[in-house]
């Protein structure tokens, strides 16, 4: 499930804005940032993963590759940790 580069983008800055997400540089050359949950972001944890069962159940949906438990580090993918720094 691919999503543009310039929606993701946009959508990690939205993130970042309220305080869900924050972003650290882990290259310089090229510049990259992973993306890890604030406290604020870790408050959702419990109702994203009720959100993504009830799809599983009632939508046809599927369960995430890894789901993480509270506090672990979110699963990465290149698309969400290897964004551009801005």
């Amino acid at each position: 499930e691919g999503i543009p580069t310039n929606i993701l983008a946009d959508r990690l800055k939205r993130l970042r804005a309220k305080g869900i997400v924050r972003a650290t540089r882990y290259s310089e050359r090229p510049p990259r940032l992973e993306y890890t949950l604030t406290d604020k972001g870790e408050d959702l944890r419990p109702m994203m993963r009720a959100m993504v069962e009830w799809g599983v159940r009632h939508a046809g949906g599927r369960m995430p590759p890894a789901a993480s438990s509270p506090g672990s580090p979110a699963p990465s993918t290149p698309a969400s940790t290897q964004q551009r720094a801005e």
